[in-house]
């Protein structure tokens, strides 16, 4: 599958970059707690066109910084697993040129993209959407489709 925008109202989901004109690295690093490895953004490229997994940054409507990391791995047959990653503190007020707009935090947006993506997963994909899974047997590691 290609990878595919959504609209979730004040916020949208975009596929992750890594070019000249968007650098999501920063907030990855932010969210991850850590760097991200130089081949994240192609083995998520390769994970959406062999339908093994689906990155997305969740971004306010009006600025295109990534302020968390949706990931959805396809589980079985019939289930889908959703993990957020919050660049920063989930509290942070996102900041906006529109003095207009309601304030909004990551976690509104987090909120928000995860409602979006269990609607995504049920009617596009036919899945149920789970909660994240623990490594097994390794509580607390990271899992190989999230390796360092």
């Amino acid at each position: 599958m290609e990878p595919m925008e959504l609209n979730a109202g004040r916020f949208h989901l975009r596929p992750l970059r890594n070019d000249d004109r968007v650098d999501d690295t920063p907030a990855l690093t932010k969210a991850h707690g850590r760097g991200v490895y130089p081949e994240y953004f192609e083995d998520a490229a390769k994970d959406w066109a062999e339908d093994r997994a689906y990155r997305w940054a969740v971004a306010e409507q009006t600025n295109i910084d990534l302020v968390a990391e949706v990931t959805v791995t396809l589980v079985g047959d019939d289930q889908a697993e959703v993990v957020i990653h919050t660049a920063g503190d989930p509290q942070r007020v996102i900041e906006v040129d529109d003095p207009t707009l309601t304030e909004v935090t990551v976690a509104d947006a987090a909120d928000t993209a995860k409602q979006v993506v269990d609607r995504w997963i049920w009617e596009y994909l036919g899945r149920e959407p789970i909660a994240p899974r623990p490594y097994p047997g390794h509580q607390g590691q990271e899992r190989p489709v999230d390796k360092q």
